[in-house]
């Protein structure tokens, strides 16, 4: 292969050839890596505004939780009352009446 340089002819050398590979595997290489930096920003973008969201569903269920367990420590002070007042009924009916009311 020849190329023009001005008005002269050049023999291409192997150096040559492998100085073109480089340019062309350089540039290759840079658009590649650009290519690469925009997916990798575009992908971090999804997977943040992804994690925003996940974050709120969790803060939906954690309030959700709460409520729940607060209700639930509402019916438990409930059942404590209601076992404390089945208890003191029965030591009650132990003092007044016979082994037979008791069991019933």
């Amino acid at each position: 292969m020849t190329e023009l340089f001005g008005a002269i002819a050049l023999p291409k050398t192997g150096v040559d050839d492998l100085q073109d590979t480089f340019e062309v595997f350089n540039f290759i290489a840079y658009t590649n890596a650009d290519k690469f930096q925009q997916d990798m920003w575009l992908t971090y973008e999804q997977d943040h505004t992804e994690l925003v969201a996940k974050l709120d569903q969790l803060l939906a269920s954690d309030q959700r939780i709460l409520d729940t367990l607060q209700d639930h420590g509402g019916l438990q002070r409930r059942m404590e009352e209601l076992l404390i007042a089945v208890y003191k009924y029965v030591k009650y009916l132990g003092l007044e009446q016979s082994l037979e009311a008791k069991f019933l």
